[in-house]
């Protein structure tokens, strides 16, 4: 039997006790202060973005192989690209040159079918598609494995290398994280505040669960805390201290119908941090968005104590970092992380440059060799690589 971890339900600091190990005292987590109420100094925040190594890798583009780049989500594994196209339900690969390969259309009712994909991960030569309260799992040719039936309607998946698979929901239920091992056993973690379950809060983090290496990350709804799941048990990576924009500590204090104003009254007006969603957690970075309204992303080094707002870039660098445009994933083999890029909108930012700078590409050496006469409306998103 794995070992099982309880939360207690404390407020904005889920303490943790495990029946195996001695959890990790409070002086032992590293408590990460970032100010998002800053004013980003535009130069500092352009010359950061502008010393990234950049590289734009264009994808081929078909009838067959076109996917809605607004609602994709891209994942590398074994040097090739998986695109995840939500809107459509397909997956899409691609050679690492940007060549298709070939697709994933499996939706429908039967058992080896999907309903809906709200998410994928590839590992194990496997991609894995959750659909709610399963697992759908085909090779990279498309073709049927398995089915793993899950114990919640989930939202949210990640898997390890020796198969154990974590999935997450977007929505407040008894518990937000579970995870799902090799030998049939399911535990699971992050049993929901119950003053949120009386809100019928109606979401959550939405892109909260991560993998780097064999570690799966994860945030919580109203949780300053980054959770970890490592040697198959939950501990708090790190806490996060936004000042003036934490909850206060007496948010739930009062009746039902008051904690329900002061959650819309917080919410609508972002007068504090609810959520830390698209996560991208490295041995240097902590990536995310802060907030739900504010489109704008928070790159924090915890090596140099150092945050960045992305609040105050110009082009190309507003359309390739800008917003809520966190990683879509990172590469520990190479380094880099990366994200879809609209190729039409690149190719419009790039002939207003040209326009006024004709020696463009030797400012932004990531454009030279590329040719944008064939970028039309129709053209796939491309890949953007980059390193910090």
């Amino acid at each position: 039997m794995k070992p099982f971890i309880i939360f207690s339900t404390l407020f904005l600091g889920l303490s943790l006790v495990s029946c195996s190990d001695s959890a990790k005292t409070e002086h032992e987590i590293p408590v990460y202060s970032i100010n998002v109420k800053q004013t980003p100094n535009a130069d500092e925040v352009n010359q950061f973005f502008g010393q990234a190594q950049i590289r734009l890798q264009p994808l081929e583009t078909r009838d067959s192989m076109y996917f809605n780049g607004e609602e994709a989500v891209v994942h590398v594994a074994d040097g090739q690209l998986f695109i995840h196209d939500i809107a459509q339900g397909m997956i899409f690969r691609f050679n690492k040159d940007g060549k298709f390969i070939n697709r994933i259309a499996r939706n429908g009712q039967g058992p080896e079918e999907y309903t809906f994909l709200s998410g994928i991960t590839v590992a194990n030569q496997t991609i894995y598609g959750l659909n709610r309260n399963k697992i759908q799992c085909y090779d990279y040719k498309g073709n049927y494995l398995k089915t793993i039936s899950l114990k919640h309607d989930s939202w949210q998946i990640a898997v390890r290398n020796d198969g154990t698979l974590f999935t997450a929901t977007n929505y407040i239920q008894p518990y937000q994280f579970t995870t799902y091992y090799p030998d049939g056993t399911v535990s699971d973690f992050m049993p929901s505040n119950p003053e949120l379950l009386k809100l019928e809060v109606s979401q959550s983090t939405h892109h909260s669960l991560k993998q780097d290496k064999d570690v799966a990350y994860f945030t919580n709804y109203f949780d300053r805390n980054i959770y970890q799941f490592k040697d198959d048990s939950v501990s708090v990576m790190a806490t996060l201290d936004f000042g003036s924009m934490n909850i206060p500590a007496d948010f739930f204090q009062g009746e039902d119908d008051e904690i329900g104003s002061r959650f819309r009254e917080y919410r609508e007006k972002d007068k504090a941090i609810m959520k830390v969603d698209h996560l991208t957690v490295t041995d240097t970075w902590l990536i995310f968005t802060p907030a739900q309204f504010d489109a704008y992303a928070v790159y924090y080094n915890k090596s140099t104590n150092t945050t960045i707002l992305n609040k105050e870039l110009r082009e190309p660098y507003n359309l390739l970092f800008g917003g809520y445009k966190t990683p879509d994933g990172y590469n520990p083999e190479t380094g880099e992380f990366y994200r879809l890029v609209s190729a039409i909108d690149l190719k419009e930012v790039v002939e207003e440059i040209a326009e006024s700078h004709p020696d463009y590409q030797e400012k932004y050496p990531f454009l030279k060799g590329i040719d944008f006469s064939q970028v039309d409306e129709n053209s796939n998103d491309w890949v953007m690589f980059y390193k910090l």
